[in-house]
């Protein structure tokens, strides 16, 4: 790509793509969460929203296992998406990376949809 405009709205748009999931992953990373048994032992960790925790609840009506996936599915992809900006911006004889298409909440796989 020679045209330098179309470059930083590349650039652009990874960066808002970034931003926009960062309020989702704090939720995730920063909830606070209680694990919780059933009668025989099973147990799984929900986020502890009981005391109003705003993360928390933000995360009591997912499913928290699809979300995390989710997230690592689009860091995943946006950080593939800034390595090939990054080597095409090195070796200007390599076509500019298409815009990768984001994944899908519930989404199986690691590879680019």
């Amino acid at each position: 790509m020679d045209n330098r405009a179309e470059c930083a709205e590349d650039i652009d748009w990874l960066c808002k793509q970034t931003d926009g999931l960062s309020g989702k992953r704090n939720d995730a990373i920063h909830a606070p969460y209680k694990p919780i048994y059933d009668a025989e032992g099973k147990g799984e960790v929900r986020p502890f929203y009981y005391l109003g925790n705003p993360r928390a609840i933000a995360l009591s009506d997912k499913d928290l296992m699809e979300q995390l996936v989710w997230f690592y599915l689009s860091f995943e992809c946006l950080h593939r998406y800034a390595e090939e900006i990054n080597t095409a911006l090195l070796a200007k004889d390599l076509p500019w990376p298409e815009r990768p298409q984001m994944p899908t909440l519930g989404q199986k796989g690691t590879q680019r949809p």
